[in-house]
């Protein structure tokens, strides 16, 4: 079931808005290369790379926004993305050790869904109160 955004996500913040949406469409397509692996194997590394590049620049940029608007969630966010790059470095380290497998994309992509709802409704949507300031 592909993940749908949803208004109760919105940061107040277009940039971030869009950002989050689009990883929301990298979880669908990896859902879709799940379903179908592995036809389309091909296509992993790109995803990967996108992931690990897009989640680095997202982070940098929503973590100077928060800290620049004095945004009481600061702290908690730098800390949930170190968390989630650790998480996601470690699944890249195995991954070039012994490869994928359905699973080890699945496990990957149900934490993903994961951690972006709960990430998202927990700390980024705080943004909402001080997006007044930018």
């Amino acid at each position: 079931m592909s993940m749908q955004w949803k208004e109760e996500y919105a940061t107040g913040l277009p940039k971030i808005d869009d950002q989050h949406r689009q990883l929301f469409k990298f979880v669908n397509d990896l859902e879709v290369l799940v379903a179908d692996w592995p036809c389309h194997q091909d296509r992993l590394g790109s995803l990967l790379s996108f992931l690990d590049a897009y989640t680095r620049s997202h982070f940098v940029y929503e973590e100077s926004c928060m800290y620049r608007m004095n945004c009481p969630s600061a702290r908690d966010n730098r800390e949930a993305h170190k968390r989630f790059l650790r998480f996601f470095g470690d699944w890249q380290e195995e991954y070039r050790k012994n490869g994928a497998s359905g699973e080890t994309l699945d496990e990957l992509r149900m934490t993903l869904e994961d951690w972006l709802a709960s990430h998202i409704c927990k700390i980024d949507t705080r943004l909402k109160e001080c997006a007044h300031t930018v």
